[in-house]
């Protein structure tokens, strides 16, 4: 057993001291390339010709008919490769498949060196090793691959091995400069052909070390959006991609920049920003959207005259009270008054046409492609459908009924229930009262939504004086028993609320709500009117600060009011997303469907 104990050590040791070496090159090759300096030599832009990624490189050095291969300087090459692969296939099976080619055509394992990298946040792999050309010179090939979508890509650097310290800081350029670019980029590249008319070959050392900058651990950001919004003013067409970059952080940045700059001709990149999926950044538009002075208008022409709700939404929170107003008014101007369709008409064969509005050519105007669609300022006003007006009342739920009363009387006009009875739970959750007038007509109504939420506005809007007049709506043979007992519970509620806003002290009137909370047909009503429900709490003088030493217990109960109804916490939030982490990393999936369906459900 003696005799193989040391060829087994030697063999052990054989592994390490490779493995040792393998580490170490690869420590050195990590550190060669952070301290390559971006040259400072004008470059182009180059696009891809499924417009599925943008990259950059030198403008003198020349390329290859329609081919993305460039010749260098010191008989320098680079290339590019584009391959079509399955949806969801692999980069490791990918990449493992070329590095068997380069050790079959090689025959030196020991020379290639492999490392982890990243094309933008993709997942990328570099491939570097040496061999001799024709002439018995030494090249050193360097080469980037990363799959992204369908396409597998490799970006190829290939340079005498003596001038590689030389060349490859332009090879570190151009991987810097890749953008993914999204599926909606054809109205993205629209803006841009309009904004920027003959982009010109310039410089892109600064604007990529400020990306370096901004994706890595600093929380120093002016500096860094000051250089890049005069890189906006000066010279846009270097950084307007970056509005397309895939990390948040960028794009959130470029935003920024973009508004700082003062650059008129980038303004519809901000509206084109306002829809992105990333909050940080649909926010950076807003906020800059919400100060224009043709905030109105703009916001009828892109929301397609109010039926985007969700536009109008991103920018709702930054505007003016004035601004609000102002297009509230314009939402609730005019009210279309829903009724039956009318029979249909036959109409003759001759005179059948394909659906649609019919616009003579005389009509159309040539609109440059990027810039907004001319809109004449009489048609700028929102379309007075009633599915507008709905979502308009979802942004008023959040207005104080000082700023902007409900217009009830234009919303009763419509005569389209689903209006009126999404007005009436609006108005009851901002505590506003109604016409009374028009709330007891509306208990009468035949649609069950607009009727008990009449029935709840009452609870607000009603003195007790006005009980008499509800009392009669209930019916005398019981007839409408649900709609009865809401009506006698509403008329509970009224005289609780009576009771509440006639107490001489706070004494009192804290008595009868904990009272009225342990009833539980009164208890919702009640916690309206109790101190904890305000945002201002139940303190009558601001609290005092914590103390540095304050002691939170493991969940954060004692940080919370007393009447929270649920909340979740994750006592090692680090470990639990670890743990997930591991969970889906070694998870194998039978298919890019099933991957794609996992990702949906998180």
């Amino acid at each position: 057993m003696r005799k193989f104990l040391i060829p087994l050590v030697l063999l052990c040791s054989a592994g390490l001291f490779s493995a040792n070496a393998q580490i170490n090159r690869l420590q050195t090759r990590e550190t060669e390339w952070k301290n390559y300096a971006l040259p400072q030599t004008n470059f182009i832009r180059k696009i891809d010709p499924d417009k599925r990624f943008t990259f950059r490189v030198p403008s003198d050095w020349p390329q290859q008919g329609d081919t993305f291969f460039f010749t260098g300087p010191h008989s320098a090459t680079l290339e590019v490769v584009i391959q079509k692969v399955p949806e969801g296939y692999p980069l490791d099976s990918f990449f493992g498949a070329m590095l068997q080619v380069v050790k079959d055509t090689t025959g030196d394992a020991e020379s290639i060196l492999t490392r982890k990298t990243q094309l933008q946040d993709t997942e990328t792999r570099e491939l570097s090793f040496a061999f001799p050309d024709d002439e018995g010179q030494l090249i050193h090939s360097s080469s980037w691959i990363t799959i992204k979508g369908p396409q597998a890509l490799v970006f190829n650097l290939k340079v005498p091995i003596a001038h590689t310290a030389e060349v490859e800081p332009f090879f570190k350029a151009v991987v810097q400069s890749v953008i993914f670019l999204p599926q909606s980029y054809v109205l993205f590249e629209k803006m841009r052909d309009s904004a920027i008319k003959s982009p010109p070959a310039a410089p892109i050392h600064e604007l990529e070390n400020i990306v370096a900058a901004l994706t890595g651990a600093t929380a120093e950001r002016e500096p860094l959006l000051i250089r890049l919004s005069s890189i906006f003013s000066s010279s846009p067409d270097v950084a307007i991609d970056l509005l397309l970059d895939s990390r948040p952080l960028v794009r959130a940045a470029a935003v920024q920049a973009v508004v700082r700059s003062n650059n008129s001709s980038l303004t519809p990149f901000l509206w084109d920003a306002l829809d992105d999926q990333e909050p940080l950044v649909a926010e950076a538009a807003a906020r800059a959207l919400a100060t224009s002075p043709s905030l109105i208008p703009d916001l009828v022409q892109h929301s397609l005259s109010g039926f985007h709700t969700e536009t109008i939404a991103r920018v709702w929170p930054f505007m003016s009270k004035e601004k609000r107003n102002e297009l509230l008014t314009i939402v609730f101007k005019e009210t279309a008054v829903r009724r039956p369709p009318p029979p249909a008409v036959p109409t003759p064969a001759k005179q059948r046409s394909k659906p649609g509005v019919s616009v003579s050519v005389a009509e159309l105007t040539p609109v440059e492609p990027g810039k907004p669609v001319p809109v004449p300022a009489a048609a700028l006003t929102m379309s007075n459908d009633p599915n507008v007006q709905i979502g308009a009342l979802t942004l008023l739920a959040v207005v104080p009924p000082d700023d902007f009363k409900l217009p009830l009387a234009q919303i009763i006009a419509s005569n389209y229930d689903p209006l009126i009875a999404i007005g009436l739970q609006v108005a009851f959750s901002r505590g506003e009262t109604l016409p009374l007038a028009q709330l007891l007509k509306l208990v009468s109504s035949s649609d069950r939504n607009v009727r008990y939420a009449a029935v709840e506005n009452l609870t607000l809007s009603a003195a007790v004086s006005d009980i008499p007049q509800i009392e009669a709506l209930i019916s005398k043979d019981g007839s409408r028993k649900d709609l009865d007992d809401n009506l006698k519970l509403a008329i509970k509620k009224i005289h609780l609320r009576n009771e509440i806003n006639s107490a001489k002290s706070d004494i009192q009137r804290g008595d009868l709500i904990r009272k009225a909370l342990h009833d539980s047909s009164l208890a919702d009503f009640a916690w309206r009117f109790h101190c904890e429900a305000k945002v201002d709490g139940c303190a009558s003088t601001p609290p005092a600060a914590l103390k540095r030493d304050f002691e939170i217990k493991p969940f954060a109960e004692n940080l919370f009011p007393q009447k929270v109804r649920h909340y979740a916490a994750i006592p090692k939030p680090g470990e639990a997303v670890q743990k997930f982490y591991e969970t889906l990393h070694g998870l194998q999936m039978d298919s890019p469907r099933a991957q794609s369906n996992l990702v949906l459900m998180i």
